[in-house]
């Protein structure tokens, strides 16, 4: 064999061997990066070869009451759902020609038994005959979740209530709801609803939070010990030309941050806000989850504060009494007033108590898990206190209790001439175990009126239940 020819048989192994390496990087590719995109891809048909293999999954409430499962129809299997529109934004829906929603599509490799790397999961498909996924426990106690659904039934809008400590949702309501069980045959009607029944307000609903913010700029308050606190009240403040009005008619004098808070005074926070910046005021927001993704069992839209680009004294003063460029998820402003509740401290909220196997075996169980220190316990402690005040003494009195502390924060929001009503909140004070949110759509009268009083009965109700709930 001549040099030519060697040559000749090293180019063609060269590209023989270029050829296995390319194969080997693109079936890599696929393998690692994007397995779990066409794993979950309406379009897999091996997606509808293993449901119709396996049962799927149920999901249960956290004291085990079943509240989905399949039900056999011939060759066909049919999803049940115990309580359609108490879980609708929550569990979700199943169908094979409508696709899925909610926990049935993020849970779904769990309740088809697939939720194993693709080697380990055919070996052991291989060797075990099994053909029913794996149960569901969620953290949601359904007692307190039909107390919520029947609170919020005749409003728009949405109410969590969750643990502060832990991070356990324990109940979580969208108004308007729909009935997943029937949702084939309404499937138009419902897509046409201009009220849009299928959209979870609780964590997709972006709002103006109104003066349940005014507990993130009472924090940036405190926090720049070098701001006055003290402010002289006459009942109206001008910030570059804009006059800003208060709830009350009454002239105060001379009032301190404790006052304006329990009062909800806007003219008192635009002023600060003056001296904060926006700067501050933003960076403060970004410690409470603004501007950031937020870990869930479910997808949560980002609460915006957009105050790096410029922003005007008007702007600012806005932003600071929650309006402005400021918008919230509902699950955001619950998970600022846990913070206070938890010394500072924001825990990831949870859907999902444990996943069990096919033989009962707990194959994932919930675990506390801490994302920031919003704020120094000090502050925290200090907020809590304000926020006792509020109900006690302030805004938030319709929130109030017989014989259990509640803090809490009103607020009501202007859109388009008409007002979001807010209440933040959290029981016992001095040891919260419940922390709740409210808002309702459009409503004529105020966060204290209106939102105040479903807060105070959620709370109620979470506490006359806690021996099943914690």
């Amino acid at each position: 064999m001549n040099d030519i020819q060697k040559k000749r048989l090293i180019t063609v192994l060269i590209i023989i061997m270029s050829m296995f390496v390319a194969l080997i990087v693109y079936l890599s590719y696929f393998q690692f990066f994007k397995a779990d995109e066409y794993k979950k891809s309406s379009k897999n048909r091996r997606n509808n070869i293993e449901q119709q293999s396996v049962k799927r999954g149920s999901f249960y409430d956290r004291n085990g009451e079943i509240l989905a499962y399949s039900e056999e129809m011939g060759s066909n299997a049919k999803r049940i759902y115990s309580y359609p529109r108490l879980y609708s934004h929550i569990i979700g829906y199943s169908y094979k020609d409508l696709g899925k929603s909610a926990l049935e599509l993020r849970m779904n490799d769990y309740l088809l038994n697939n939720y194993e790397p693709g080697i380990v999961s055919a070996a052991r498909k291989y060797f075990q005959d099994i053909d029913t996924g794996c149960s569901i426990y969620l953290t949601i106690d359904t007692v307190l979740q039909k107390k919520t659904h029947q609170l919020m039934k005749d409003h728009k809008g949405a109410a969590i209530c969750m643990n502060p400590t832990t991070g356990e949702i324990y109940s979580m309501v969208s108004m308007p709801d729909f009935d997943p069980s029937t949702l084939k045959e309404n499937w138009e009607e419902i897509n046409k609803d201009s009220t849009s029944p299928l959209y979870n307000r609780a964590l997709n609903g972006l709002y103006p939070p109104g003066s349940v913010f005014k507990t993130i700029t009472a924090t940036s308050l405190m926090e720049h010990q070098e701001i006055d606190k003290n402010y002289e009240h006459t009942g109206k403040q001008v910030i570059d030309g804009y006059t800003f009005h208060d709830p009350i008619d009454k002239q105060l004098g001379n009032i301190g941050l404790n006052d304006a808070f329990r009062l909800s005074l806007n003219t008192y926070f635009v002023s600060k806000s003056m001296d904060l910046g926006a700067n501050n005021l933003g960076k403060t927001a970004e410690e409470f989850m603004f501007n950031q993704k937020i870990p869930f069992d479910l997808g949560i839209k980002v609460s915006k504060f957009d105050y790096t680009t410029k922003m005007t004294k008007t702007e600012l003063a806005s932003s600071a009494i929650g309006q402005g460029r400021v918008l919230s998820t509902p699950m955001n402003m619950l998970m600022s007033t846990s913070a206070i509740a938890n010394g500072g401290k924001i825990v990831k909220p949870g859907l999902i108590k444990k996943i069990e196997s096919f033989d009962e075996k707990t194959i994932k169980e919930f675990k506390t898990e801490e994302l920031t220190q919003a704020v120094s316990p000090i502050i925290a402690e200090q907020i809590k206190e304000m926020m006792v005040e509020v109900v006690k003494n302030g805004t938030g009195k319709n929130a109030g209790l017989k014989n259990v502390q509640v803090a809490g924060k009103t607020g009501t929001a202007q859109t388009a001439g008409e007002n979001n009503a807010w209440f933040i909140g959290f029981a016992p004070a001095d040891n919260p175990v419940v922390a709740v949110v409210v808002v309702l759509e459009k409503e004529e009268g105020s966060g204290g009126k209106d939102a105040a009083p479903i807060a105070r009965d959620i709370i109620s109700t979470a506490l006359n239940n806690l021996s099943t709930i914690q």
